[in-house]
């Protein structure tokens, strides 16, 4: 085997890893933060304590809790357990907040925006 024969292994081993752990990443991608995804935003998960009062009506539960964060489905969470409620807050009617069930009490999650 010449050189110029090593050379093209080379360049064409390190595409093959290249290819493969962006491919890895896309899909295997583990958020850095608590969220839930719901109403097709992903929210914060911030933490609190909100009195029942505040809350209004039911928007989701939690259907799958899952470390993914890439094509979540409304319910999805990488946090909350599965059946957690998800609520919409009486002083937060354009979903400024939320209030998401965890660990038997209320706390508040934000909207992430995200850069594309």
């Amino acid at each position: 085997m010449n050189d110029k024969q090593k050379g093209i292994i080379i360049v064409f081993s390190v595409c093959i890893i290249s290819i493969g752990l962006a491919v890895y990443s896309r899909y295997f991608y583990k958020a850095p933060y608590p969220y839930v995804y719901c109403n097709n935003q992903y929210f914060y998960v911030a933490g609190g304590y909100i009195k029942e009062a505040q809350l209004d009506t039911l928007i989701t539960e939690v259907k799958n809790n899952t470390e993914k964060k890439k094509h979540n489905e409304n319910g999805d969470s990488n946090v909350l357990e599965i059946g957690a409620r998800v609520y919409k807050m009486k002083d937060a009617p354009n979903y400024e907040s939320i209030a998401v069930e965890n660990d038997g009490y209320f706390s508040i999650a934000y909207p992430i925006v995200e850069k594309e």
